[in-house]
């Protein structure tokens, strides 16, 4: 899962813009600096040069986000989704789906650099939570193709960050994509979690920066 996050929040870090005085997060560990995936996406210094993702605003299509979270505390856009339950209120319930998904992914986006735990890539970015996985982490087509188009539909959005796989893109999701590339947003999608040899949807569509 690792390998997945990273490659995502690459193309993430490489489309946010520049904002702010350059530092680093002033968190827990002593040891962040010694992570090699930090190094890999040269994230210090982006950080350094002030690329911290001010008026950034990432869609993140997923199990939702749990906006209580300490380290999201002011990082939630308005204008989320939940197309699973057909509501306005995209929480993420942790107690119901894997691992809180979509509130671990936010994190990494986003999350508050507040000495708690750890520190986000874009710490002035925000996350735009649209629920589209269920309480057993799975979607269909017709749910990434709403949650898409919801993401699309809002001109804040800069980003759509897929948090699914499958092994086909149906023709609704294809013409999603090519409709939200059309307005000028970013898709970025996983590639797959185990590196598999075989191609994943929607990561193989030409519409969308696939991450492996």
């Amino acid at each position: 899962m690792k390998h997945l996050f990273i490659s995502r929040i690459i193309g993430v870090l490489l489309a946010l813009g520049v904002t702010a005085a350059g530092a680093n997060p002033d968190v827990e560990s002593g040891e962040y600096l010694n992570q090699p995936y930090l190094a890999g996406i040269k994230v210090v210094p982006a950080w350094n040069a002030g690329l911290l993702g001010a008026g950034v605003v990432v869609a993140d299509l997923d199990s939702g986000v749990r906006s209580t979270h300490i380290d999201l505390v002011g990082k939630i856009a308005p204008g989320g989704y939940d197309f699973v339950n057909d509501d306005n209120d995209p929480f993420d319930d942790e107690a119901s789906t894997t691992q809180g998904h979509g509130t671990a992914s936010a994190g990494i986006i986003v999350g508050n650099w507040n000495g708690v735990g750890v520190g986000g890539i874009a710490p002035s970015a925000r996350v735009l939570p649209v629920k589209i996985t269920d309480d057993k982490n799975e979607t269909t087509g017709n749910l990434i193709s709403q949650g898409v188009d919801h993401a699309a539909a809002n001109p804040s959005v800069r980003i759509i960050l897929l948090e699914t796989v499958g092994t086909s893109t149906s023709t609704e999701e294809f013409d999603s994509f090519q409709s939200a590339v059309a307005k000028g947003k970013l898709i970025i999608a996983p590639a797959g979690n185990r590196g598999e040899a075989s191609p994943f949807s929607p990561a193989s569509s030409f519409d969308a920066l696939g991450g492996a």
